[in-house]
């Protein structure tokens, strides 16, 4: 009975940990929101990754991610959208929640690229994130380096629209050099972010300050970030607070 029960115990720990591992040469690109998957592009073997720096993707029998690996640890650029800053990123699911948590190559917990130590996704039913919180080493709520502490995302009929709080449960600006207030996100059949919107409380395009009410992304076939636009409420073409309409990207070879 106790060999038995052992076995049914070895049985289910096993397919709990059954996984997939993928290798990357990059991250695709988002300067968005942390609502969008974190997804690997230009895929290699392991006898490639083996001789260059990557990223290394597990997932489980679900398909789901379990542990980024970054060996670009100490080349990537740092932005806290567009980049993790750490070595290695766990997740876990549990009672409706995805659970990222951060470490270095010793295995110490430290923070990422947001300054936060853990990220608690909220999910809806349908496996959508509707909510994002972020907590420190002690699981105290805490705000990232651009003073949020609460990401929330509900589907309009166009939009998902975004919302970002700090610890008083005031409203926050997309970022600290950014001046969009609720905010739209448009994505791709990818699931890429093509387009981003400066939102009023009734959920209408509208211009910030510098006459910007949208951003808007152009990637290749291969997920490569291509351009980026800022657009008045009209869709036309505005001049930027840094004074340029159109970002263009293209690959060094």
């Amino acid at each position: 009975m106790k060999l038995s029960l052992l076995a049914l115990l070895f049985t289910i720990s096993s397919s709990s940990f059954a996984q997939s591992t993928s290798y990357f040469r990059q991250l695709r690109y988002n300067h968005v929101s942390p609502y969008i998957d974190i997804v690997g592009i230009h895929p290699i073997d392991s006898s490639t990754a083996s001789k260059t720096s990557h990223y290394i993707f597990k997932y489980n029998k679900s398909n789901r991610l379990t542990e980024i690996i970054n060996n670009h640890f100490h080349t990537e650029k740092v932005h806290p959208l567009a980049s993790l800053g750490v070595y290695k990123v766990i997740f876990n699911y549990e009672e409706g929640n995805e659970i990222r948590t951060f470490y270095d190559p010793n295995n110490k917990r430290i923070s990422n690229d947001r300054n936060v130590y853990k990220e608690v996704y909220l999910l809806d039913k349908n496996g959508l994130r509707k909510q994002l919180n972020f907590f420190d080493l002690e699981n105290e709520p805490m705000e990232s380096n651009w003073e949020i502490t609460e990401y929330q995302w509900e589907q309009s009929k166009k939009y998902i629209v975004e919302r970002r709080y700090d610890l008083k449960r005031d409203l926050v600006t997309l970022s600290p050099y950014f001046d969009f207030g609720i905010t739209g996100i448009l994505l791709d059949k990818n699931a890429a972010a093509k387009g981003h919107y400066n939102l009023n409380e009734e959920l209408e395009v509208t211009e910030n300050n510098d006459g910007v009410a949208s951003y808007q992304d152009t990637y290749d076939e291969m997920g490569n970030h291509t351009k980026y636009t800022y657009n008045d409420k009209k869709d036309d073409l505005v001049m930027n607070q840094w004074s340029f309409a159109v970002g263009k990207k293209s690959m060094i070879r």
